[in-house]
C-alpha cells in the first residue's frame, strides 16, 4: 500500500475539473466567461506552471532579489 499524498496530477485534475464544472455553468455562460474557463480548464498545468513561476519571482522573501514592481 502507499503512503502520503496523492501527487501533483491527482490536484492538477481536480482543478481541470473544476474549471471544466465552472465553465458550464448557467452564470459563467450568462457573464460570457464560460469560454475563459474552459480554456483555463483544457490548458490547466501550463496557468499553474506560469502562475507558480511568476509567484517565485514576484514573492521572493529573500531581500536581496527582490524584483521592483515598478
Amino acid at each position: 500500500s502507499l503512503r502520503g499524498a496523492p501527487d501533483i496530477g491527482f490536484y492538477e485534475n481536480i482543478g481541470r475539473r473544476n474549471y471544466h464544472l465552472v465553465a458550464s455553468h448557467a452564470t459563467a455562460r450568462r457573464c460570457e466567461l464560460d469560454d475563459v474557463y474552459a480554456e483555463l480548464a483544457d490548458r490547466f498545468r501550463e496557468v499553474r506552471l506560469a502562475l507558480n513561476q511568476l509567484a517565485d519571482r514576484l514573492l521572493n522573501l529573500d531581500e536581496g532579489d527582490r524584483p521592483s514592481l515598478v
